[in-house]
Formats: C-alpha cells, structure tokens, sequence
C-alpha cells in the first residue's frame, strides 16, 4: 500500500525498443505512439528512482509530470556540479 505518482513521458521513437523491458520495473500502465513519438504513462512508487531512471536517455524524451520533473532537475544540477568540479 505505497503511494503511487502518475509521470508521463514522451518518448523518440527511435529509442522507444530500448525502454521495451525496461518500463514494466517502473510502473509501466500504458501508452499511445505517434508518428514521432510514443506517450508513455506510469504508476511510480519512487519519484527519485523513476528520475534516475529517465536520466538514462532524457536527451531523447520529454517529461510531462511535475513531481519527477523537479527531481531530474535536481540530479542533473547535481551531476554537473560534480562534472565542473577540479578533480586534481
């Protein structure tokens, strides 16, 4: 008895195959595909783990849910501070 949160995305056809295991770990429920793209809708129990998840190939989708959306925003900003920072 978790908390679900709804998150849909849109996703390039052409890296829809590579999701095709993928979604069904992340609370796959359903999806409409168009010409150039696939909306995708889910049931997630991790907004953060969802988000890490999507990481993986946002350069290919668009999210069209707030509560992930928020969460990506904050990886991302943490991965490039830690990608800007001197190392030696």
């Amino acid at each position: 008895s978790k908390e679900l949160t709804k998150v849909v995305i849109h996703i390039q056809n052409e890296i829809y195959r590579y999701l095709e295991d993928q979604k069904y770990y992340h609370g796959f429920v359903s999806e409409t595909r168009y010409r150039d793209y696939t909306e995708m809708t889910f049931l997630t129990t991790s907004v953060e783990g969802f988000a890490r998840w999507y990481i993986m190939f946002g350069d290919k989708a668009t999210l069209m849910s707030a509560p992930v959306h928020k969460a990506v925003v904050k990886l991302a900003k943490t991965i490039y501070d830690k990608m800007t920072q001197k190392i030696y």
